[in-house]
């Protein structure tokens, strides 16, 4: 990405174009999560801080891996019911998380909220159809 952004300076249609946002964009949210990854142990409010500014940043998904970002949060969250509530933001924006938790990570997150998770047990596929139609 910073290669990308160093020629296509050189470039006289580079300045302001789409191409360039979307650079710069990536690159932000590149450094923004590195930087939520270092500090994700010793300052916990400024990783939930970052993750959700790439999350908000990132609606047109052409951004980083959003579940890399949600995985995080779960990962620093002590609160079990709302590292519930991140899981199944998750699966109501359709990622699976199971691609990016450890099922038994989130098998005890739902025990821990009284509830039962059943792998493969979200069926996005239908979810979609049904907002299709």
């Amino acid at each position: 990405l910073l290669e990308a952004e160093k020629y296509g300076e050189r470039c006289i249609e580079w300045k302001g174009s789409e191409d360039e946002n979307w650079v710069k964009r990536n690159i932000k949210a590149v450094k923004n999560f590195v930087t939520a990854q270092s500090v994700a142990n010793s300052d916990q409010s400024k990783t939930r801080q970052l993750c959700r500014e790439i999350l908000e940043d990132n609606k047109k998904g052409d951004l980083l891996q959003l579940g890399d970002c949600y995985a995080l949060l779960v990962q620093i969250e002590n609160d079990c019911n709302r590292a519930l509530a991140i899981v199944e933001e998750m699966d109501s924006i359709g990622l699976y998380p199971e691609h990016y938790i450890e099922e038994s990570a989130i098998k005890s997150i739902y025990e821990a909220s009284g509830k039962e998770w059943k792998a493969q047990d979200l069926d996005h596929e239908s979810k979609r159809d049904e907002q299709t139609t």
